[in-house]
């Protein structure tokens, strides 16, 4: 803004200096009018290229920012996916272990009910046994007391 107020000023001070000396010279108005309309055009365009310039800069500088921000975006969202990734990743692991986990605690609960039902089998069948030995051993003691069998008994 400095730069727009300082030319406008040194421009005005140009054509005053150059009408002083034109009419010091002995130019006709026409001469003044065309070398003042010259150097207004001549400033004209000094200040369109200035502006030009200083609107290509402010372009370029957004661009840059633009480019800057979307390169920040693109990493932040790589950052995110690899996290996503190392998140999934763990989360399968931690469903695997979990499975094999329950896998394993379902087969330790059938070795321990097989086991028991395979201690309640023998327990039957020791007491059938203890059954059969405690009624042999009856009849035994009997037949050694008595001397005879039973009267109801039948003769093999």
């Amino acid at each position: 803004k400095r730069l727009k107020m300082v030319i406008p000023i040194a421009g005005a001070a140009v054509n005053a200096g150059a009408t002083a000396l034109g009419l010091s010279m002995g130019k006709t108005d026409l001469d003044l009018t065309r070398d003042l309309f010259k150097m207004q055009m001549q400033q004209a365009k000094r200040l369109w290229t200035a502006e030009w310039a200083e609107a290509s800069v402010r372009h370029a500088e957004s661009c840059m920012q633009a480019t800057q921000q979307h390169v920040e975006s693109q990493a932040m969202a790589m950052a995110a996916y690899y996290q996503a990734e190392k998140i999934a990743g763990q989360g399968i692991k931690l469903t695997r272990d979990q499975d094999s986990r329950s896998y394993e605690m379902a087969w330790r609960s059938e070795v321990r009910e097989s086991l028991r039902d395979e201690l309640t089998n023998q327990n039957n069948r020791f007491n059938i046994i203890m059954l059969c030995d405690t009624v042999c051993l009856g009849f035994a003691f009997s037949l050694v007391s008595d001397g005879s069998p039973p009267v109801e008994t039948h003769t093999v």
